[in-house]
């Protein structure tokens, strides 16, 4: 069965005073925490058990979900919050051995959830990467594509490479990935800090990343004060 991580360590502090009261994931949307809309969108997909990346605040996460309805099928994984890679790395024992979809705590998409798992498995056992092509994504535009998907370089990389000089598309990630225990084993003693900079990189290397085309559909990083301004309290609650 498909799992899923949510990545909820981060302490925020694009959002200054915001971020330094309130973890970014408990941020009230359409009348509820964000990372209740997102774990019950997630579970409702039919993706078991939720893992949740916790660090920040970790103590407000815990009491809201403590005797939630949905609390048996979430599993809190504590981290010292050194990256978004060794977060990860700290949840891969709540894990099942199969796929699972990562996410980004501070993102907001508008995905077809079975289309990407039905991708997935058509791309020979290939991390996939959600990228999107809106005007107004982070990081515009630094993820190169070949034609059959799989995924030729990134600019995201420390340090960033030279753009490959034939691609088919471009596109920006949205922070939501699908990922394997398998591909992440070689990665495990290294404790890479941050995954966009350097695991994804790795993958790449080994063209074991493949790319999903989310078109320009919804998509929001709401860690910036600008960009949570711009949060659509309709597209989240219409989520679950």
């Amino acid at each position: 069965m498909t799992a899923a991580v949510v990545l909820a360590a981060g302490p925020g502090s694009r959002l200054g005073a915001l971020g330094a009261q309130i973890p970014k994931t408990m941020i009230p949307v359409a009348g509820r925490p964000y990372l209740e809309h997102l774990t019950g969108r997630l579970l409702n997909a039919g993706l078991l058990p939720v893992v949740v990346a916790v660090h920040h605040h970790a103590d407000r996460i815990l009491d809201h979900f403590a005797s939630h309805p949905s609390s048996a099928d979430l599993r809190f994984v504590h981290t010292d919050q050194r990256g978004t890679g060794a977060d990860l790395m700290r949840c891969l024992d709540a894990l099942p051995d199969a796929p699972f979809v990562l996410w980004n705590g501070d993102t907001i998409l508008d995905i077809d959830l079975p289309g990407l798992l039905a991708y997935s498995q058509q791309n020979d056992g290939s991390a996939v990467i959600v990228l999107t092509h809106r005007p107004d994504a982070p990081n515009l535009d630094a993820w190169y594509v070949a034609s059959d998907g799989t995924v030729l370089a990134t600019l995201e990389a420390k340090p960033p490479p030279a753009p490959p000089p034939a691609y088919a598309w471009r596109g920006s990630s949205t922070g939501v990935l699908l990922l394997t225990k398998a591909l992440l084993a070689p990665h495990l003693s290294h404790d890479a800090s941050d995954l966009y900079a350097e695991i994804l990189p790795a993958l790449i290397a080994g063209r074991q990343l493949t790319a999903y085309d989310n078109g320009t559909r919804y998509f929001l990083d709401f860690g910036t004060p600008p960009a949570l301004a711009r949060l659509d309290d309709d597209q989240v609650a219409g989520w679950a």
